[in-house]
Parts: C-alpha cells; sequence; structure tokens
C-alpha cells in the first residue's frame, strides 16, 4: 500500500468518526432535547465539625464571660448524586444550563414540601427564594443539603424521608424586589422541566458519617492467652535474673 493510499484511508477514517459524533447533536435550528427525568441516588450523612468557644468581657463587672460552650457538632445531610442529562456540554455551550430542583416529604405524610421553597408572590407566583442547583459538567452532580436548610430540623434515628428530583433545562431570570440593604432577591427560571423522579426513601442514622478512626475491639478469647503469654515471659526473665544474681561471676565456668 503506498503513502498517498494510507493517508487517504486515515482522512477518511477521521472525517467518518468526526461525523459520527456529530450526528449525536442535535443540528442547528433544530428543538432542544426533552429533559429526561433525573435518575439519582440519595444517602444519609452525617458531617462532624467543631466550633470553639466565645468569650465576652461583661462591661459591669470586667469579668470574663463565656457566651457559647462550642464543641462537637453536627450535620444530618442528604447526599445527592445524580446523572447529568445527556448533551449537557452542547447545551452549556449554547448558554443553557442544567438544573436541578427538590421536593420532600415525611414518608408517612402526604404532602409534598419542595426546595429551593416557592415565593407566594402575585407578581411572580414562579419563583423561588434561591437559586436552582446547577448540574456539573462531568457525568454526575453531587450535591448535599443539610436537614436545617430543608427547615426539617434534627430528625430521631429511624426517621424516614421521601425525595424526588426535577432536572430543569433553561436559564434563570434574578429579579430584585428590594432596592434598599440587604437586597433581597427572586429567582425565575425560563424553560423545559421534566417529570418528577421515582422517589428514593432516606432512613435516619442509616448512613456513612463523617470518617473517624474507629478503635478495633478486641476479644476476651484474644486478650485473655496474650495477657497469660505477657506473665509467662516476665516470670522466666525475672527467674533467670535471680538465679544469676544468686551464682555470682566466680561461679561462671571460663570457656577456653
Amino acid at each position: 500500500m503506498s503513502k498517498i493510499t494510507k493517508w487517504i484511508l486515515i482522512l477518511i477514517l477521521l472525517v467518518s468518526l468526526r461525523l459520527s459524533s456529530l450526528s449525536m447533536l442535535p443540528a442547528s435550528g433544530q428543538e432542544m432535547p426533552t429533559t429526561a427525568v433525573p435518575q439519582f441516588t440519595a444517602k444519609y450523612v452525617v458531617i462532624t465539625y467543631y466550633v470553639s468557644p466565645t468569650y465576652t468581657i461583661n462591661p459591669y463587672t470586667g469579668q470574663n464571660e463565656t457566651t457559647s460552650l462550642g464543641g462537637q457538632q453536627e450535620n444530618q445531610t442528604i447526599q445527592f448524586t445524580i446523572q447529568n442529562q445527556p448533551f449537557i456540554s452542547y447545551i452549556q455551550s449554547n448558554g443553557i444550563h442544567i438544573f436541578y430542583d427538590f421536593r420532600f416529604k415525611g414518608h408517612f405524610g402526604t404532602t409534598w414540601n419542595y426546595y429551593p421553597s416557592w415565593v407566594n408572590n402575585s407578581i411572580y407566583p414562579n419563583a423561588v427564594s434561591a437559586p436552582y442547583y446547577t448540574a456539573s459538567s462531568s457525568n454526575v452532580t453531587v450535591i448535599s443539603i443539610n436537614l436545617n436548610d430543608l427547615g426539617i430540623g434534627i430528625l430521631p434515628a429511624g426517621s424516614q424521608v421521601d425525595f424526588q428530583v426535577q432536572a430543569m433545562m433553561g436559564d434563570l431570570e434574578q429579579i430584585e424586589i428590594n432596592q434598599f440593604p440587604p437586597a433581597l432577591y427572586y429567582y425565575i427560571f425560563n424553560g423545559q422541566t421534566s417529570d418528577w423522579s421515582n422517589t428514593q426513601t432516606v432512613t435516619i442514622g442509616q448512613s456513612s458519617t463523617s470518617p473517624t478512626t474507629a478503635v478495633p475491639e478486641l476479644s476476651w478469647l484474644v486478650i485473655v492467652p496474650l495477657l497469660l503469654s505477657v506473665f509467662s515471659v516476665a516470670v522466666i526473665f525475672r527467674h533467670r535474673k535471680t538465679a544469676n544474681l544468686k551464682l555470682g561471676p566466680h561461679h561462671l565456668k571460663k570457656i577456653s
């Protein structure tokens, strides 16, 4: 095979690969792909952290007083791992974004709550109080949401919470509702949304916690023989030391 023929075959192969990759993307002027129902997993995670105590000087007595004891704090958190939508690179390169919306309820209840929460406003009926979560550029988006942020608070172990996720493809419009500091904003989504996903139920207490070092427990079947061995070695050593002291150096035979 000549070099020219070889280069022609390589060029044809590269062009075919390029055309096949382009065929997977919507052509210019065509309608954007429909937003798919997101696939996700949710797990309960406890994040522990330490808060230093705080002090203040009493202006009347001059004494140093403790205002906060501090100590170890725990955050009950739900960690979501969401499979990103197809064509996400194409969508982002054209100025369009994928967002994720959440809703939740007690497993034994019937009323869904939404996060970010909706704003009860007659002028902006579809507004939310905070921006929706933006999808990452990778294959998955990992989002951690504290139960306090959801307005649930601290739940006892064994409690169950249902979660659903909705994908949104479009853009967010930020509207200032208060010109005086601090500024307040609503966020309105413009675009298309998917149906709500299947429900994932998370049980509080069944989780992976923040990294801690666990000390392995030794069984008594291991500890007792270990202690007896150490004791035996100590007795033998003490016996030999006592015997050597009784003999003295003049009793030792000189080896020629």
